[in-house]
């Protein structure tokens, strides 16, 4: 037989933590094993580097243990709700996280309530908030006292919807604001209910509801009638925890909804994620290697840059602080905090504001606030799937791997590593700089499987954003 020389390509990023690459005739090569700091772009594809964290100045005095936010686009405002010495609900603000105004009494004797990442909205001109005994306020002025708006306590949860404010009591009673500017009855229940989510949905408010049976389950509310919920679907698994976090999150026309870790074998946790299309829930990601549930902790889902971002903030340790997005059917490392703030804080709490991930960690007893965009980028790498080009038990001779770049910049540093045979050292086989073809070549090195990482090393100091668009193979195979 005589060897013919082939090329391997990829050009697609769209399936993480697959292992071993399945054959071109199921749709060509656009798996991969692993992403860190990296992503593909939701427009073209190309695998870009994730957001760099920078921490804030310190937060003003009397101001500590921030654990709401909103976005005030009019004044380009980054708001954040938190209290002070004496108990007080207090605002902050900052428009670089280089300084901040106030901070303002909002609520005096009482702090923020309500569940985390539910209970402050900005809309309609006013700042709304629940605050500690499941109390509404509201003002058009968020550096003023808010007034006194719905007064019968257990309010949950805050959700706009048309040219109404929703919300949700613990024992499930609907409220809605009224024309006469009050917060009404919409819905009562006869049984008693726990609602943990409100979102406006395809004309509609679904409520999202745990149920005794640990459950969670979605209705319908017409918006045109009061007259009674509509059982759409539930998800019988384990529910999804405690209220630290927000595990819910509309993204693409779909709701989604996270389940509680739960134990595999061998002492692993892991997270199901869910989405609700309207009809119907399905299983869409699964994420593995979780660390066992602690308490306090805050983990949710976030809508940033037309991702969808899994957070999870470890109050034990900073290590276990972790921003993730979906890539295919699981969620790869993305915007990792580590090192950044330490651990104790009692409220952790993460945002996505504007073009910002925004996380809370503990600092000076009162908290710091990290902000990320991609004004700040990390290096990353990614780890192809292993690759037998589809020629199983067939020894192929390795001869170049190219990396082609969208750009090119002094100082930018493309490192080509592989690995065959399922070792388990990585070989350096090139380091390229300023250029948008990095290769390593004349390699001739025998494999019957074969995997590559590529890191994407910036030194330039200009946080250069170019992104990986294809990677290529040339090998020989016997034929």
């Amino acid at each position: 037989m005589k060897p013919t020389v082939k090329t391997w390509t990829q050009r697609r990023f769209e399936r993480a933590n697959v292992d071993l690459a399945p054959p071109p005739s199921v749709g060509g090569p656009n798996t991969v094993r692993t992403l860190s700091g990296l992503a593909p772009d939701p427009n073209t594809g190309v695998l870009r580097r994730g957001p760099g964290w920078a921490t804030a100045a310190s937060l003003p005095s009397g101001f500590k243990k921030p654990a709401g936010a909103f976005y005030d686009q009019a004044n380009l405002r980054f708001c954040f709700v938190g209290e002070n010495s004496s108990g007080d609900c207090v605002l902050t603000y900052t428009t670089s996280f280089t300084s901040w105004s106030g901070p303002y009494t909002l609520v005096s004797g009482k702090t923020l309530g309500g569940l985390a990442g539910r209970n402050v909205a900005y809309w309609g001109g006013y700042l709304w908030l629940i605050s500690d005994d499941g109390n509404i306020y509201r003002g058009t002025s968020y550096t003023a006292s808010l007034s006194l708006f719905y007064g019968g306590g257990g309010a949950l949860v805050l959700a706009p919807m048309n040219d109404r404010l929703f919300a949700a009591t613990d024992e499930g009673t609907i409220l809605r604001l009224t024309a006469t500017a009050s917060m009404g009855a919409y819905h009562e229940p006869v049984g008693s209910l726990s609602p943990v989510f409100l979102t406006a949905f395809r004309q509609y408010m679904t409520v999202v509801v745990r149920g005794d049976d640990d459950a969670l389950h979605i209705f319908r509310l017409p918006d045109y009638s009061a007259h009674g919920l509509h059982q759409l679907a539930t998800l019988p698994t384990p529910s999804y925890g405690g209220d630290k976090g927000c595990p819910f999150a509309l993204h693409q026309d779909r709701i989604w909804l996270l389940t509680a870790r739960q134990r595999r074998p061998g002492s692993i946790y892991g997270i199901d994620a869910y989405a609700f299309n309207g009809s119907r829930t399905e299983r869409m990601a699964y994420l593995d290697d979780q660390p066992a549930p602690t308490d306090p902790d805050a983990s949710g889902l976030l809508v940033w840059a037309n991702r969808l971002v899994y957070y999870n903030l470890d109050v034990s340790a900073q290590a276990g602080h972790s921003f993730k997005v979906l890539v295919g059917d699981t969620f790869v490392d993305y915007a990792p905090l580590d090192g950044y703030g330490g651990a104790g804080l009692i409220v952790p709490c993460a945002w996505a504001l504007g073009d910002y991930l925004i996380a809370t960690s503990a600092g000076g007893g009162d908290g710091l606030i990290h902000y990320a965009s991609r004004a700040r980028l990390q290096d990353g790498y990614v780890v192809t799937s292993r690759l037998d080009m589809g020629y199983p038990g067939r020894q192929k001779r390795l001869a170049t791997v190219t990396a082609v770049l969208d750009g090119a910049a002094s100082d930018f540093k493309v490192v080509i590593k592989y690995r065959t045979d399922d070792a388990t050292a990585w070989t350096t086989a090139a380091t390229t700089d300023n250029t948008r073809l990095a290769r390593a070549s004349d390699l001739a090195v025998p494999f019957y499987l074969l995997q590559l990482r590529l890191e994407l090393d910036d030194d330039t100091g200009n946080d250069e954003d170019i992104g990986l668009e294809c990677l290529a193979v040339t090998y020989s195979v016997a034929e």
